[in-house]
């Protein structure tokens, strides 16, 4: 089955291939022969207005100056002609390209996008029964797929590439529009639900994801925004709790890369709101889980030596942001001296 399709593509490939190469033939040879019976016509004339014109000056019928006040006026015969080919590409290629992005936008649905049905919330079972699913061209990805999953149950799907594993989930997602069989969501045909029924209780994860622009928080409301629909003011909508978030975000992958953001971020001097939060969230886990961490987390106190920081670290407890910064460097700074001395830490020493 592989071999076939993979050679029923290499044949259409072929034969786009070769389309595309005597369009391109043709292309280059109007454009090029336009060129060259420019570049002639403007070449030309000089030539001749120099044969006659100079056997007239030799003559004597003709002044040298006349010539040459000749020439200059027959060029600027030219740049029109040059201005109307340049003007002549320019919309060429402009119109291919307003025609190509239109039939993007003038493409028919494969299916409809709002049937007069309710809004629902879903348990989740889904029963596929002999579902088959065939492309434009006629090629066959799914046939005969049947399978049922009550709500909660996981089933993992297992194939080469171009198997179909991708398209079956389209199909339930009602991106495709299947070909044969059914696909039931707690017993509701998918072909009879609304699109804004599937978007509110169907959601997948694709192999290779698009990231939207704007941040991870937008990425993850992308979808539940668009079900609220476009009559919700922005007021108005409500965002899922933070759980659900994070959540989606376990079940993305991306958790841990959240995380090793947020770590790694540099916090801006002058945002006192964030910087108030990170305090209370640092005393909040402190006191939650200190004692369980002790063995593990060596915790700040003012009244006891860091074991697992440098002497200059205690002393100031920080670490410099800049790199070019050395904790070294501070003694020579007139405030960090006052201050020492101010606390009578020396004594310590």
């Amino acid at each position: 089955m592989f071999t076939v399709l993979m050679s029923r593509k290499r044949k259409k490939f072929n034969v786009f291939a070769e389309t595309l190469r005597v369009i391109r033939t043709k292309w280059s040879l109007l454009r090029f022969g336009i060129k060259t019976v420019n570049n002639y016509f403007a070449s030309l004339g000089p030539f001749v207005v120099f044969l006659f014109g100079g056997y007239l000056v030799m003559q004597g019928q003709l002044e040298l100056g006349s010539l040459v006040a000749f020439l200059s006026a027959q060029e600027k015969l030219y740049d029109p002609w040059k201005e109307l080919i340049d003007y002549y590409q320019v919309y060429q290629d402009a119109s291919i390209r307003y025609y190509r992005t239109m039939e993007y936008f003038d493409a028919a649905a494969g299916h409809g996008m709002f049937l007069p049905s309710l809004p629902a919330s879903l348990a989740g079972s889904v029963e596929v029964s002999n579902l088959g699913f065939s492309t434009s061209s006629g090629i066959t990805l799914l046939r005969g797929v049947s399978f049922s999953l009550d709500s909660g149950e996981t089933m993992a799907l297992i194939g080469f590439s171009g198997s179909g594993k991708s398209t079956l989930i389209h199909c339930i997602a009602k991106m495709f529009d299947y070909s044969s069989g059914s696909i039931r969501l707690d017993g509701r045909e998918v072909k009879t639900m609304d699109k804004g029924e599937i978007i509110r209780n169907v959601g997948y994860i694709a192999q290779q994801p698009f990231i939207f622009s704007g941040t991870i928080r937008d990425n993850l409301l992308y979808a539940h925004r668009a079900a609220a629909g476009k009559s919700t003011q922005p007021e108005e909508y409500q965002a899922p709790e933070l759980d659900s978030l994070i959540f989606a975000l376990q079940q993305a992958g991306m958790f841990v890369d959240v995380i090793r953001f947020g770590l790694n971020t540099v916090l801006d001097p002058g945002d006192t709101v964030m910087i108030d939060k990170i305090v209370r969230i640092r005393e909040q886990f402190r006191a939650h889980f200190g004692d369980s961490l002790a063995d593990c987390v060596e915790f700040y106190r003012d009244d006891s030596y860091l074991y697992h920081s440098s002497v200059m670290e205690n002393i100031v407890f920080a670490t410099p942001i800049d790199p070019g910064v050395s904790l070294l460097s501070f003694a020579d700074r007139e405030r960090f001296r006052v201050s020492w001395k101010r606390c009578n830490s020396s004594t310590h020493c």
